[in-house]
């Protein structure tokens, strides 16, 4: 295997107008419907057409019957590989639960506000000062997810032989939904938190809350930029400007990006992260128009019109099976979802599916599975002296959600699993942080020795075999399809290393290899020889897997596809008369619903070259389309070693990896190739997004939209 460097880590990694495209036969077959119809009445000409559209598009005569080909209320129908902006006539604003159900798969969610317990928090008193005591389990007030109907998974460690679904009715998290390719899914959203804003005492970010931060830049982020002033002190201060006299001089360039502005933290909206669906942020879903404004779903007594939505989604019949999840996305207000758990489990695939992981696995006598969801949680920790019988509930924006943070997995504090001596367990790992991301290894407790894991999919793609590994290091939004396996009885822990966006001068970073570390324990493995612990474990290096994105050709961006160079700089910029600040930036400028930065032609392919020029990370995610990593490379990296291989081992092993998400290192630049479309002759179309997965980072600017156009013209930008 080969090494990486911090300066030269270079290892290159060399819904019914969708599946429009129809094969020869269907082509035949409507040109000689054609012909035909030339030598018939008007009347018959009209009834073979009629005929015709219903052959090759598929069509139902219902409304509620999908269709594979294209829809009669869509842009058009064609018989050559087309586009498809994936509108459904009965999705949108204010649409019952019952007409919204007309997919394969149906699902009814509800945004609240409850109040949950959280397992194991008292361990949070000795650990964090957490308020309450280590006897207590604190009780958490937020904003969350409930299912109300649909095909839920499960929820924690199961033997896929016996599930047992989850709906969320037992946590802050949301229920897990599980689809399968080829299927129309319809999600019906009701917001029923009305009186959020007020209930918990939050309001937007003001003036007077970023002047008294720029008033005191050492408590702001210890921004650097490249210094040429001395090998020895290789970076330098990034802050500059003077402030102004006061609050109401700080000028503010859109209020967009100043988080609870233009939209309440009580409004919801949903992103199905990872799935290779019809964009679904702006309204209608699958718009090509510039101006579209976000889908904005608002509590009842904001907004009745708008207190419902109906989500339609095509899965493709060859997507990927494997581990995603869903989130909020209204901008402005996610990252104060976020911090509350307002997220969830999806699942594309299951038992019977072939090609599925639970398929590939289950061929090998493994069933054990653990969803592995870490998120955080929030929190003011005098909250609880406040209101609602001694539960603890978020802070204002400006003062980051709260002055304690915890991170659960799923639904609680630092957990134990048991597991039978020898077993092997497919645990889904999802990063669902709102601000930071981490480093992930397992120790014995007894001997404090690594464990190793092994890793088979990443973002929802399997590979086609599973690698053996000694770390993760993953950003929000990324997810790992691993194995785990012990064959000695004992405690084993789960360590995680918090990794901020920004990464200090002088910081000596994370990792089971650094002296006086700051790593604190995620979750815990009992393991014990049981009835149900196999006599040999499973060799997991001879395991083979159904790859995620195919074989082939197919499954492969070749150097003369590429048609598009697009570079991209993430900027965390440092003038403290302006707001927000900092102020977070793609090539230089603020987000704005209306712009849109760049038109890519779909079944186009890019080349794309992301970089951060500070000392930041930033993870990076471009939704609707996956890409292949090519290239990571950093020039500030703190931390140990193992720390350091991993940061780049996670993206670049194997070679060539599929990802939806990808963390840009501190002073360091990511090369990935991306094809707009799920093969070579379909694509979807429309308004759509790529941005810095730091939610407090998006909600601050640090987002783009751009276009998927029907069109072929391709388009260069090298900066």
């Amino acid at each position: 295997m080969p090494g990486w460097s911090v300066e030269g880590a270079t290892e290159l990694a060399s819904n019914n107008e969708r599946q429009l495209a129809t094969n020869n036969v269907e082509d035949d077959k409507l040109i000689t419907d054609a012909k035909q119809a030339n030598r018939m009445t008007a009347f018959q000409r009209a009834l073979a057409i009629l005929a015709a559209i219903v052959v090759v598009c598929g069509l139902g005569i219902s409304l509620g019957v999908r269709s594979v080909r294209c829809h009669m209320f869509g842009a058009h129908c064609s018989s050559s590989p087309q586009f498809a902006s994936g509108r459904y006539d009965w999705s949108g604003y204010g649409v019952s639960s019952g007409d919204c159900a007309r997919g394969d798969v149906n699902f009814e969610i509800e945004a609240r506000i409850a109040t949950y317990e959280l397992p194991g928090s008292g361990a949070a008193h000795t650990q964090f000062g957490a308020p309450w005591a280590a006897s207590e389990t604190a009780s958490m007030y937020t904003r969350t997810w409930v299912g109300k109907s649909g095909p839920f998974c499960h929820g924690g460690l199961t033997d896929l032989r016996h599930p047992t679904p989850y709906d969320g009715t037992a946590g802050p998290l949301g229920p897990c939904l599980n689809v399968n390719p080829g299927q129309v899914i319809t999600i019906h959203v009701a917001n029923k938190m009305d009186g959020g804003m007020t209930t918990f005492g939050q309001r937007p970010v003001s003036n007077e809350d970023y002047y008294s931060a720029a008033a005191n830049i050492s408590g702001l982020d210890d921004i650097r930029v490249p210094s040429t002033a001395s090998p020895d002190t290789p970076l330098s201060s990034g802050w500059f400007g003077t402030l102004p006299a006061s609050p109401s001089d700080l000028t503010v360039t859109n209020v967009q990006d100043i988080p609870g502005r233009d939209v309440s933290f009580d409004d919801v909206n949903l992103h199905f992260h990872g799935l290779q669906v019809v964009p679904h942020l702006f309204y209608p879903q699958g718009t090509s128009d510039p101006d579209a404004p976000w889908i904005t779903i608002k509590p009842a007594a904001e907004d009745a019109s708008a207190s419902t939505f109906c989500y339609v989604l095509t899965v493709p019949d060859d997507h990927p099976k494997g581990t995603f999840f869903y989130h909020i996305h209204r901008h402005g207000s996610a990252a104060m979802q976020g911090w509350q758990g307002m997220l969830g489990m999806l699942i594309v695939g299951d038992n019977a599916t072939a090609g599925s992981p639970q398929m590939d696995l289950a061929a090998h006598g493994i069933f054990l599975e653990l969803p592995f969801l870490i998120w955080e949680w929030t929190t003011d920790s005098a909250g609880g002296l406040r209101t609602n019988s001694g539960a603890y509930f978020e802070d204002q924006f400006a003062n980051g959600g709260g002055d304690l943070q915890l991170f659960p997995v799923n639904n609680e504090f630092q957990p134990t699993y048991a597991l039978p001596l020898n077993a092997t367990v497919h645990v889904r790992l999802v990063c669902a942080q709102t601000t930071t991301g981490s480093a992930l290894w397992i120790q014995s407790e007894a001997t404090g020795q690594l464990v190793p894991f092994y890793a088979f999919a990443s973002d929802g793609i399997s590979y086609d075999r599973a690698y053996p590994k000694s770390m993760v290091v993953i950003g929000p939004g990324q997810r790992e399809g691993l194995l785990l396996q012990f064959t000695t009885p004992g405690t084993y822990r789960v360590m995680q290393g918090i990794l901020n966006d920004f990464q200090g001068y002088g910081y000596t970073g994370i990792g089971p290899d650094v002296p006086n570390r700051t790593d604190q324990l995620l979750a815990s493995f009992t393991v014990a020889a049981t009835g149900a612990s196999p006599a040999v474990p499973v060799d997991l290096s001879t395991l083979t897997f159904t790859p995620g994105m195919g074989t082939g050709v197919a499954a492969e961006i070749s150097p003369d596809e590429i048609t598009t160079q697009w570079g991209v700089r993430f900027e965390v910029q440092s003038d403290v008369t302006k707001m927000p600040s900092p102020q977070f930036v793609i090539n230089d400028q603020e987000f704005d619903v209306k712009r849109i930065v760049r038109e890519v032609p779909a079944r186009g392919s890019a080349q794309w070259t992301l970089t951060s020029n500070m000392n930041y990370f930033h993870p990076f995610h471009i939704h609707v389309n996956p890409f292949v990593v090519k290239q990571q490379v950093s020039g500030f990296l703190p931390g140990g070693a193992t720390f350091r291989h991993a940061v780049f081992n996670t993206n670049l092993e194997p070679t060539n990896m599929w990802r939806d998400t990808i963390f840009i290192p501190p002073l360091g630049s990511v090369t990935i190739w991306q094809h707009f479309g799920n093969n070579r002759n379909n694509s979807w179309i429309g308004k759509t997004v790529f941005h810095c997965h730091f939610l407090d980072h998006e909600d601050q600017g640090m987002i783009a939209a751009f276009m998927i156009t029907g069109g072929d013209q391709a388009h260069s930008d090298g900066g």
